[in-house]
């Protein structure tokens, strides 16, 4: 036996023990007088993507070149499913490309990783090249693409082709399809299945109808598992839970507790569906430590949003007291609820100062913060709106369409020829932003001409403005009819592709 063969062998033992460093050390610098060779890091790259050590094992295809050695379809696979698992699909479409270059002869273990890892339009050229390479496609092809984020449309189209093509869909093939179409079509599959629906199934075809807050397909799924033996479990629960008003939330969650113990996921999903009544939320809040559970920042900031929507401000700075006696640490999210609350509640004051406390609190604040506390502000504080916006400028946070609306609307209304004039001055400045002014941003504009009609020099700004306005609704009108088109030839694109 050659000393090259004894190495590979004992580097093929050091993987299956699991003994990757040991394997990588022993294939990059083999006994004496072994040369390094293809098979010997082929072995070691396999140990590696064995132990999970995704980047070790692309490591060995850059070894490889250095030492000129051609790299063969078994390295150029295991590479292609490490720059898979670590995210980097341009990697490994390169990968890919290169044992192409090299007029190897490609396998769908090299195109599959490729296909998975990518964004789903490049998944879908990947899945129809595989067809100009005589590759034949499985259903583990098919599994990845439909995997891969692509529109429900594409979902499903890619569930017929695969069909067509004589290949037998699988259970992660229903579950996948399930997961990524409309709900109408995840029930119009589910049925298809009958005895073969499993608890990951049903589980994907709840969520689908929770998505689409269809309450009572996702309450009539969750009542079918006893037909099909499926005990529900958690997942199935809290995902038709989101699906309800507060009420019947309320109702299956009662329900669950008689069979299982309930989680901080599923208390968070039942607090956020009490959205519309904060006193359900702070009391269901309050109760979590009598079912054995600590909540969490999840927790309270569904309980905010509820004390936001109804600008119960007081009872949202409760909580947020509350929250630091638990010993947690507000997030952003935090504090921008807290912040909209206040300014639901109209005491801008407080908003100003939990922006600021933002910062004495390590809380970096975000453009949504910003936005929050531009919200509070009242039309005749527009100076400190202009001076909010300059500030998001400074710290280089991205000012969107949302922190505009509210700058132009206190402006517009604040019934001052400088306040209007800094409200043009900003509906110009947005192009400059790479933004463009919505419908609200130009009603916004136009109504706040009433208070400056009966000024000197208001009939001039109402025709600019209203000129303005006109230029923009035409504007809109051809961008959508451009948007029209476009989908149309997307649709295309992708039917010819499959």
């Amino acid at each position: 036996m050659s000393n090259a063969t004894l190495t590979t062998q004992q580097v093929v033992a050091l993987g299956k023990a699991k003994r990757w460093a040991e394997a990588l050390a022993l294939s990059l610098q083999p006994p004496h007088g072994t040369p390094l060779n293809i098979i010997t890091v082929g072995a070691a790259a396999a140990a590696c993507a064995r132990a999970q050590r995704w980047g070790e094992a692309t490591d060995m295809l850059g070894a490889c070149r250095r030492a000129q050695l051609e790299v063969n379809v078994f390295l150029g696979s295991t590479a292609i499913n490490a720059w898979a698992k670590e995210k980097k699909w341009s990697e490994a479409f390169y990968s890919l490309s290169q044992l192409r270059n090299h007029k190897l002869e490609v396998n769908s273990f090299c195109f599959n990783p490729a296909i998975s890892s990518s964004e789903w339009t490049l998944g879908l050229s990947c899945l129809a090249e595989m067809g100009c390479h005589a590759v034949p496609h499985e259903t583990v092809s098919f599994n990845a693409a439909i995997s891969a984020g692509s529109p429900w449309e594409v979902s499903a189209m890619l569930f017929e082709t695969l069909r067509l093509t004589n290949l037998q869909p699988s259970m992660v093939t229903y579950g996948a399809a399930i997961t990524g179409c409309r709900w109408q079509v995840a029930l119009e599959l589910l049925g298809q299945l009958q005895d073969g629906i499993n608890l990951v199934i049903l589980n994907s075809a709840v969520s689908s109808c929770a998505a689409a807050r269809q309450w009572e397909a996702a309450v009539f799924l969750l009542n079918s598992a006893q037909i099909h033996t499926i005990q529900a479990d958690l997942v199935t629960y809290t995902s038709a839970m989101s699906a309800c008003a507060w009420e019947l939330s309320l109702a299956l969650f009662d329900r669950m507790l008689l069979v299982r113990q309930a989680d901080v996921i599923s208390c968070s999903t039942l607090l956020a569906a009490c959205s519309e009544r904060w006193e359900v939320a702070c009391a269901l809040l309050a109760s979590l430590p009598q079912l054995l559970l600590k909540p969490d920042v999840v927790c309270f900031n569904a309980a905010l949003s509820a004390c936001e929507a109804s600008g119960v401000w007081e009872h949202g700075l409760a909580l947020l007291e509350h929250l630091r006696s638990a010993a947690l640490h507000a997030s952003w999210v935090t504090y921008n609820t807290v912040i909209g609350a206040c300014g639901a509640g109209q005491v801008w004051q407080k908003s100003l100062q939990l922006l600021e406390e933002m910062a004495h609190c390590k809380v970096e604040a975000d453009a949504g913060s910003f936005n929050a506390a531009l919200s509070a502000l009242p039309v005749r504080q527009w100076q400190r709106i202009l001076n909010l916006l300059n500030e998001m400028k400074r710290r280089q946070l991205p000012q969107d369409v949302t922190s505009f609306t509210s700058a132009v609307f206190a402006c517009g209304r604040a019934g001052s020829h400088g306040a209007y004039s800094a409200a043009v001055d900003l509906l110009q400045q947005m192009p400059r932003e790479v933004l463009r002014p919505n419908a609200v941003t130009y009603a916004e504009l136009l109504s706040g001409l009433e208070a400056t009609r009966h000024r000197p020099g208001g009939d001039a700004a109402r025709r600019n403005a209203a000129r303005e306005a006109s230029h923009f609704f035409r504007c809109l009108a051809d961008e959508a009819m451009s948007d029209m088109a476009e989908n149309e030839n997307s649709k295309k694109r992708i039917s010819k592709k499959l």
